[in-house]
């Protein structure tokens, strides 16, 4: 709508412009002023009616009325546009990509969360709270625990965090900065990316790494671009010409040199950016990591934890067994923890990983019944050599699936009378019972049970 001043109507006031000035009325829509699809005004030469003109020269007139939003209509503006346009961008923490990246679980990420914002409710924030609470750090019992000793300078952690893929950082002021890994895995990983050159190249001449995995302003001072008649923005394809490099003849040393390093880039028929001698089209994560972490040696009792038969349930409870984490009684009054430090199943040993799984006469009673004899030496139990070395490789997978069975029962039967003052189970019948589900699990293993079957000895032990 064009504006005019109410206060005169007759145009009298010398600071208002009078309408007879654009012949025009005070609620004139725009379109009283359109003809032809131009502006139509009148020709009146005062001062006021030029620059009117003047603005409407520069205004468009389109097929249909529209109030845009930047560069968005109002039929398909978001409240969360109009918010993102006229807030005020907050910088994101250098740690943002670390606790929300692409591959989130919510609730490992909330925790992370609260991590970098020095949220958790940590003994050290408890004392400052005026909370009566011991300060050392239940998990190595050394430090003072807090945020930065619990999760990066605490031994336990440390040893937790050795096994990620790519080196991480055990500063807490730079793990709190985002600044997670080390700049060496960076390195390490360009170190394995090779770039194949096309001829009609999209690769940024100066300033992808496709020689030697560096940019070429990387490798030479910034006046070779002129002295190579090119531009900053140039692409690899501008100094190739017929499948050949084209660059200046110049007999500057840095111009010898950068014809000596691209004699020796082949020219391809099309880009390629390749890991090892994998186009990266095809490229797993599993084989990036693979390539890049440090190889681990898997422990002698991996076969013993994770057979071909295994039962989910009985391995992990298994693994917790070989690497003593389980919470036995020896365990918890290393933690302060006021409890009796007797076995509950045979009352006269002292409870700790090594008695409940290879010494405990209640143990061993239930172990006696495995198809195939085994070590009553913890520190071989320990080391995976669970069995002789002379069993057949169908008796060893039923040995360790018994095995599992066997240390998962128990420390069921364990927990049911330390907590539940459950009714005590001899172990005649907790030995039938782990029979029952070694051969429950060995029914549904078609190639096992046919071997099985195959030797009457040990069908008539196992499945009967």
């Amino acid at each position: 709508m064009l504006m005019v001043s109410e206060k005169n109507p007759q145009g009298k006031n010398p600071g208002s412009f009078p309408y007879q000035i654009s012949d025009s009325y005070p609620e004139a829509k725009a379109s009283y002023h359109i003809s032809a699809g131009h502006w139509r005004v009148s020709y009146s030469n005062h001062v006021d009616a030029m620059a009117v003109r003047a603005l409407l020269s520069q205004v468009p007139i389109h097929d249909t009325d529209s109030i845009l939003w930047g560069n968005c209509k109002a039929c398909k503006l978001s409240i969360s546009e109009i918010q993102n346009t006229i807030r005020t961008p907050s910088v994101r923490p250098g740690w943002y990509n670390v606790v929300w990246p692409k591959t989130l679980v919510p609730k490992f990420s909330c925790l992370l969360w609260l991590v970098m914002k020095q949220r958790l409710l940590t003994r050290d924030r408890m004392r400052r709270f005026h909370m009566h609470v011991p300060q050392h750090c239940v998990l190595c019992v050394s430090g003072t625990e807090s945020h930065a000793h619990l999760f990066s300078e605490c031994p336990y952690t440390l040893f937790v965090l050795q096994h990620s893929p790519c080196p991480i950082t055990r500063s807490w002021m730079e793990f709190s900065l985002g600044n997670v890994t080390a700049q060496t895995a960076r390195t390490l990983a360009v170190s394995h990316i090779r770039y194949q050159v096309g001829r009609d190249s999209s690769f940024d001449f100066w300033h992808d790494p496709w020689v030697n995995n560096k940019p070429l302003l990387a490798q030479f001072p910034r006046g070779i671009i002129s002295i190579l008649d090119s531009y900053p923005e140039a692409k690899a394809s501008y100094h190739i010409s017929a499948g050949h490099w084209r660059v200046s003849y110049s007999n500057h040393v840095d111009a010898m040199a950068v014809r000596a390093l691209l004699s020796q880039v082949p020219i391809h028929d099309t880009d390629s950016i390749l890991w090892g001698n994998c186009k990266a089209c095809k490229l797993s994560i599993s084989e990036i990591q693979n390539t890049i972490r440090t190889p681990s040696v898997r422990p002698g009792w991996y076969n013993v934890v994770w057979p071909k038969t295994l039962v989910p349930k009985f391995s992990c409870l298994l693994w917790l067994v070989m690497k003593q984490r389980l919470l036995t009684r020896d365990r918890m009054r290393r933690f302060h923890m006021h409890v009796p430090q007797h076995c509950v199943l045979c009352v006269s040993g002292t409870e700790s990983h090594a008695h409940l799984f290879s010494e405990c006469p209640y143990t061993l009673f239930v172990l006696q019944h495995s198809p195939c004899p085994i070590t009553r030496s913890w520190m071989e139990f320990s080391l995976g050599n669970v069995t002789a070395q002379t069993v057949s490789n169908t008796e060893k997978q039923i040995t360790y699936l018994f095995i599992a069975a066997a240390c998962h029962a128990i420390w069921k039967e364990r927990n049911a009378r330390v907590h539940h003052n459950a009714h005590a189970i001899s172990a005649h019948v907790l030995a039938n019972l782990v029979k029952r589900n070694v051969r429950e699990k060995l029914l549904t293993c078609t190639a096992l049970l046919r071997s099985i079957r195959l030797d009457p000895r040990l069908e008539a032990t196992v499945l009967h």
